[in-house]
Formats: C-alpha cells, structure tokens, sequence
C-alpha cells in the first residue's frame, strides 16, 4: 500500500514558524540536537501526544534549520489534519513512519504518554489498532529499527511547557476530564498554548543513544521487547521530569495537608512528647501551640498569583530600574542545580526589593520560584497574606530557648526539603546597613542543613547569589537608621512610602550568581564522611564552611558599576569634589584595576574592546544629580568643564553605593593605611606585614577576608601583585609608594586606596573616643553606640573628622565587637561593657583612639 503523501504549503508554514518564534529556546538545546544529529540519526520524543507540542517543534525545526520532523508513533493526536502546517503526517503503522521519515531524511517523532480522560476518550479517534495507548509501539518500532540499522539513533526527550504552574496535589475534576496541567490532554493543551503562545519554553533532556542502551540492557536473560519498551519509556521521561521540576517545581499541596503532614512528623512528635511530658492533657496542649506554630509559619504558594504579578513585576522593573543585568550563565548553573537535586539560593539582602528581583530574574530564564524564609515583622496586613501566597513563609527573628517552636520549623524545613522545594534565605538575617555584606547569621542555616543531612539520594545545593543596585531605593531610611534614627517598623505606612519611591531615577540592578556550594563536596572538603549522621562540631564546621564560601562567592562576583565607581570617586576627592575630566580619570583607573582583580563588572559599564563606557559614568551621575545625591558646581568660566560635588548629608547615601564594591580594594587598602601613615611614608617589609595584619584582625567584623590560606600567604601575594602595578616598590626590605601606573603615581593610587577605607578608620575613632565614658563606670553597648554618636557629631563640627558618613550606627557597633576581642573591653554583668584592667584609664583608651587616628589619610583642600 502506497503510503499518502501532501506537497507542504510554503504559507502555511510560514504561519506555523511564525506562531511559535517567540518560544523560549534554551541556548544549549540546538548545538545539543546538532550534536546528538552528528552522532547518528536524530528521533525526538515528547512527553505528552500533543499537536500543539508536534507543531511546535516542527516550527522550531524548520526556523533553526534542522531536519523536518515526521509523526514516527501510533499514538494520533485529537486533531487528525492531513500534512498540518508542512509537516509530514504519514498513514500506516509505527515500522512504516519511521522507515519512510529515516529514508527521506527526516526525525521522526514519538509520544511517551497520553492523558487518558473521559474528555481524551471522548474526543480521540478509536480505531481497533488506534487506542488510547501510551507510546510503546513507536517506541517498540525504534528498538526493532535500531537494530536493522547501521547507524545509531539517537533520541533527544523534548519538552515544551506553556505554563510554569506546578499542578496541584490531589484530584481535580478539570485533570479528570483533560488531563492533568503537567500531562494534558489535546483540548488542554491547546488551551494552553493559546493562552501563551508568545511565552512557552523549549527544553532537553540529555540525548540518548539507543544502541547504547541497548547494549547496556543486554544481561542475556532473554527479556523481552515489552521490557525494554517500559524501561525506554522510564529512561526518557525521567530526563524530562527533571527539566520540568527545574521550571515549575514539586507538586503543590494545600497548606492543611503542609500542617498536617508535619504535625505527624516522628521527630515533632517526639519534641512535643519531651517538652510536654507524659500527661495526654499536656500532650494535646502542645500539640495545639505547635499546629498554631505552623499556621503562622507555613506558605501557601498560589500559582495564580504569581501569573497575576508578572505584568505588574515586569512593569515596575522597567519603571524603577534603568536595566537590570542578570547572569544568564549563572541561570544555567541554577539549573543544572536543580536538574541534580535541591536548591538553596543564598542572596545578599540590601533592600525590600531582593524579593522580587530574584523571583523576576528566576521566572524569566524559567526556573523554580523558591519559597522564601521571611521574618515575621513582615506578616503584617495585607501584605503578609500576598508574601504567604507568593512563597514567603515567616519565621520569628529569635526563638532561642523555644524547644516546641525549633521542632516545628525543623520539622517544616525538612518535609519542604524531602518534598523538592527550592529555599531562599537570606544568610545575613537582615538588610545591610551599610551596603556590603554583614556577617552571616547561620541559625536558620544549620536547621536547613541538619535536615538536608537526613535525606538520602537527594543533592542540596547552595547557591549564592549577589543582588546590586547603582542607588539603593531605601537610602533615606538607612542614612537615618545609620545616624541614630530607629529602625521603623514595617506596617502598610512603610508600603506605601516605599510605593512613593517608584518614580525616583535609580539607575540600574544586577543579579549575578557565583560558584555553587555542593554539599555533598563540601562534606568531602573537610574529610567527613559522605553519608550519615554528623557530631555536632562536625555539622557546625560544615555550616560555618558553607556560610563563609558562600558569602566569599557572593563578594566575588558583585558587580562593579559605573554607580560604585563614581561614589567612591566622587567620596575619595579631596576638597569640595571633582571636575569632569578627573572624575571620569579616577574611575578609569579603578576599573582597571578592578578588571586586573578579575572583579565581573557590569555589560552597561564595559564597551565591546573592554574599555570602561564613559556614557556610563555620565548616565550614573545623572542618576545622582536627579536624586540630589551629588550636585553640579556653577562655574564662572563660561566654557568650564562640569565640576560635580557631594553635599556632606548626601555622603552617607552616596556611601551606601560605594560599599557595594569597597570590598574589591580592601587589601590594598589595608597596605595603603599603613604605609601612608609611615614616617617618610616607608617601612620594612616585616613591619608592614605586622601591622597591615593588626589592622584586618580590627576590621575582621567588616569584611571577609581570605581563610583557606595562612595570612602572610595573602599578604605576600597581595604585595607582590602591587608592585605588579607599581603601587609599591621593595628597596631591600624597605616598601614605599612605586612609580605608579596609567597615569598616576604609586602615591595617589595608595591614597585612592586609603580613602576607600577612611570613613571605616574615622568612625573606629570615634567609637574609640566614646570608651571615655566607660572609665570607672561600665554602660550597656546600646548607650555606648549614642555616646559615641554625639561624640561623632562633635567632632565633626570642630572638623576631627571629616566625613559625614562615618557616623554611622552599624560601624560602632562592629568597633565595639573589635574592641572586645582585641582585649580593650571586657563583658560586665547583664548587657553591659567594661574597660580591662590595662585600659581602665583615659590615657589608655586615648592612645588607642591615637593609633586610629594617625592612620586617617587627611584632606588636602586645594588652594
């Protein structure tokens, strides 16, 4: 019989390439297929029989240049069109497709499942041969073609997904008549598709060689083809279930099945029998706190919110940020994550709009929105019942000393876990208040930990993510906050303040993701054993490893932009600011540099030959001018070149961008501070490694510095890098400031570096000047952080110090922290502070204040 065959028409399919040239292709997915084409003879198989899905692909196909695809199964589609839109739809059974589709050098196609729903059955053509089958005869027709074949076929699974909703756990009257959301029918799929036409995904699973498998099946038991068919069948869908919950996530249950799932948690069970003791009354007591625990704790993520929210996310992505740069790259990473097992993102927390950015980022390279650990001043009304629905779940700041509520968060934390939800925390428990990175906080990290160690077969991933602004959206609260002003609590007044913002110019944001923390590899790293449980020091040595190379990784790919260099330009001048052509000099260097450090700067910042995008700069000071943050000096001269200024109560600000990257230049800073307030402005080479390490061990609460490696290791090779590029030169023994480079001496590159650092040194002096008051008398360090506020705006005043910014609150306090551990003060009783015995005395606490202040680089106001 003579197999029917239609000429394909030229304008339709170029409608069908048309209707489908806005699905999102994964980058890797053609040069995969090319790949998988060169290996052999390329077959697809698609999850789901689905025309939608089979037109789809064709027009992909045939825009990219690829074989035409041909149906190559028994299983036929709802809608039998002869040669649809140019594609081959061949009669006969599944042997004769895919003869005809491998001798006309086209990729057949096969369906690996149906869904099988009194609508499908209703709907779909039954013949004696054409049931409702899965797709075991087209697959059963590939292994018999395999192996007649000389070449190899080589299966690539595809999945196209028109919604990212996960489908709901349980029974659903709609999934019973169409086919479930993750397997629908012909009618729901089409649905589906013609809702979202211009927004559905493409995506692969690792192509598979049949002959391979083949031979890898082989054992010499004589199993039959049945066998092989299922085991293909599993193989296949496997691979394209992980691509699948990498997008939509698991299953989505309700939050009652959440509670009372974890209500029958052996492990709360037992804490709720310890705590309450053996009397049942007792018993039911704390069974009822621990339910009410949960109902103030659990999310209840709702994908028809989330749907509702991306116009309005992408609308005000557009309005409030100029652009907003994302590491495409580092997406792919995340994925491949997630193909593997659980994620846990790991951001930098510097504004309320973390949140949003990185769900944003996520959903459009199409990956899983993590729920996301919130704290509960945030489950204020109404927007805590939108954070619930969009994945939040709210955990108290503190809850130590609270057995009943640790075991429920523990037993929450583990069943999201065992159920495949990626997490995001936030590792620094707050938002920055100064604009780089706190120490992090590891409570809520080590429950996620101690439960990621009990599963079993199931990777968790730790990925961190660094999340910048060129502006921060809450700097008036923060510069407040900074100076002294309590921190406001979040209620609907404070929404609508932030709502207030949006129609402020804030430049651009970035999301970039650095190397992700494997626990399995880390667990290897420290020599622990890779399965079972672990001793309490060795589990908090796992979590303290995976806390700092995670906030490590965060650092090292913050983005450098044009923002950050113009503040720390801008707040390094000398004077009363900077002309134009000196402003855009001074951050020309420090990107070199910062490029010579390996630092990701951000693509608006860079021209296509690597130079440094002056429009940039200029469109970040236009950012600041419009927010008031610098300001433009009228000049006399009618043609004179832009002189830009910072108001002195824009600094602190101003400093919020500049932190974003100050930890780039610490080191060099370090050595800068201790060479420039040399005598003669040279040492010996001993001496300075001395005291460069004296000064990071005062500033280990400020900044993360290098670990894994002895110090004089880091500091050797920092130095040597310097004398690289000529900031320093070794004389003998003696170090000094070197010729310098592009430019500028090795001087003014040691001073650029100093005043990086100089608010820091500054507000440690002030800090060190409020010790004064503790001589013979002990304070809390809550009234020695307003001490040493108003002794800081004194001498401000009388010009001691310099810079408005270093009043700051959060400096203090880590001042405070240094001064603690170096021996200066001592804990008193309760929350009190004390003097040691060798620096009870106003001329100890003076020259500790001194040694602070001949490290300051001063101004040299020009004349």
């Amino acid at each position: 019989m003579r197999l029917p065959s239609f000429a394909p028409s030229d304008v339709l399919a170029r409608i069908q390439e048309r209707l489908f040239e806005r699905v999102r292709i994964d980058a890797t997915w053609e040069p995969s297929v090319r790949a998988a084409a060169s290996q052999g003879t390329l077959v697809y198989a698609l999850r789901t029989a689905s025309l939608v899905d089979f037109l789809a692909l064709g027009g992909v196909a045939r825009r990219r240049g690829l074989p035409a695809v041909e149906l190559g199964d028994d299983v036929t589609p709802i809608l039998d069109l002869p040669e649809p839109f140019g594609l081959r739809w061949a009669a006969g059974n599944p042997q004769a497709r895919l003869a005809r589709a491998l001798s006309a050098g086209r990729s057949p196609v096969v369906f690996l499942k149906r869904a099988a729903g009194p609508m499908e059955t209703l709907v779909a053509r039954r013949t004696a041969r054409h049931g409702l089958a899965e797709g075991d005869e087209g697959l059963a027709a590939l292994i018999a073609g395999q192996r007649r074949a000389s070449t190899d076929l080589v299966i690539v699974p595809v999945l196209f997904l028109w919604t990212v909703s996960s489908e709901d756990r349980g029974p659903s009257v709609v999934d019973a008549l169409f086919g479930r959301q993750d397997m629908p029918g012909g009618l729901r799929a089409l649905l589906q598709a013609a809702f979202a036409y211009q927004h559905g995904a493409l995506r692969a699973g690792a192509p598979l060689s049949l002959r391979t498998f083949l031979e890898q099946q082989s054992d010499g038991s004589g199993e039959d083809d049945a066998a092989l068919v299922r085991r293909l069948t599993y193989t296949l869908l496997a691979r394209l279930e992980r691509e699948r919950r990498a997008i939509v996530g698991p299953a989505r249950k309700g939050a009652d099945r959440v509670r009372e799932e974890v209500l029958r948690s052996p492990r709360l069970r037992k804490a709720i029998a310890d705590v309450a003791g053996p009397d049942p009354a007792e018993r039911a007591v704390a069974n009822g706190r621990a339910s009410e625990m949960l109902s103030a704790l659990v999310s209840d993520p709702d994908p028809r919110l989330t749907r509702a929210l991306e116009p309005l996310l992408d609308a005000l992505a557009s309005r409030v940020f100029s652009g907003i740069d994302v590491d495409a790259e580092g997406m792919d990473r995340v994925r491949e994550a997630s193909r593997a097992g659980v994620v846990v993102f790991l951001p930098s927390h510097k504004s309320h709009v973390d949140y949003l950015l990185l769900s944003w980022a996520l959903r459009k390279h199409w990956l899983e929105l993590p729920l996301v650990a919130a704290g509960d001043n945030l489950s204020f009304f109404p927007i805590g019942a939108l954070l619930r629905r969009g994945g939040a779940f709210f955990i108290r700041r503190n809850f130590r000393g609270d057995r009943l509520y640790a075991a429920v968060v523990d037993a929450y934390l583990r069943r999201l876990l065992r159920d495949g939800w990626a997490l995001e925390l936030f590792l620094e428990g707050g938002r920055s208040r100064t604009g780089k990175l706190r120490p992090p906080q590891v409570g809520l990290l080590n429950l996620i930990v101690d439960a990621a160690l009990g599963l079993e077969g199931r990777e968790v991933h730790f990925v961190p993510v660094s999340i910048g602004y060129e502006r921060m959206l809450e700097e008036v609260e923060l510069s407040r906050e900074k100076e002294g002003g309590e921190k406001r609590r979040e209620d609907a007044g404070a929404l609508l303040d932030a709502v207030a913002v949006l129609g402020e110019p804030w430049g651009r944001a970035n999301v970039q993701v650095g190397k992700i923390v494997s626990l399995q590899e880390t667990r290897a790293q420290l020599g622990l054993p890779a399965s079972g449980p672990l001793l309490p020091a060795k589990r908090r040595s796992l979590v303290h490893r995976i806390a700092f190379q995670s906030m490590r990784e965060i650092n090292r790919v913050t983005c450098v932009t044009a923002g950050s260099l113009v503040a720390m330009t801008l707040l390094g001048a000398e004077g009363r600011g900077l002309a134009q052509g000196e402003l855009l000099d001074g951050c020309s260097r420090s990107f070199a540099l910062a490029r010579h450090a390996g630092a990701r700067v951000a693509p608006s910042l860079v021209t296509a030959g690597g130079a440094m995008r002056e429009a940039a700069i200029t469109d970040a000071l236009s950012v600041f001018a419009r927010g008031k943050l610098v300001e433009r000096a009228r000049r006399s001269e009618p043609r004179a070149e832009r002189f830009w200024m910072v108001p002195d109560a824009a600094r602190p600000k101003l400093d919020l961008s500049k932190n974003a990257c100050v930890h780039l230049f610490v080191d060099r800073a370090l050595v800068a501070l201790v060479l420039l307030a040399a005598p003669a402005g040279e040492m010996p080479r001993a001496r300075l490694a001395e005291e460069v390490f004296a000064l990071a061990r005062l500033f280990k609460h400020e900044f993360l510095f290098r670990t894994e490696i002895p110090y004089d290791e880091v500091f050797a090779q920092g130095l040597a890098d310097m004398v690289t590029w000529g900031e320093v030169t070794i004389e003998g023994e003696i170090a000094r400031p070197g010729p310098g480079r592009l430019g500028a001496e090795g001087r003014a590159w040691l001073l650029s570096h100093a005043r990086a650092l100089a608010a820091f040194v500054e507000a440690y002096r002030v800090a060190a000047r409020s010790l004064r008051t503790l001589v013979g008398t002990p304070r809390s360090e809550k009234d020695l952080a307003t001490r040493a506020l108003r002794d800081g705006r004194a001498m401000f005043v009388a010009r001691e110090i310099e810079r408005r910014e270093a009043l700051s609150k959060p400096l203090f306090e880590a001042a405070f922290a240094s001064f603690l551990d170096a021996g200066i003060l001592q804990r008193a009783k309760g929350e009190e502070v004390a003097l040691t015995e060798s620096h009870a005395s106003l001329a100890a606490v003076g020259e500790v204040e001194a040694r602070l202040a001949r490290l300051v680089p001063r101004w040299e106001p020009r004349s």
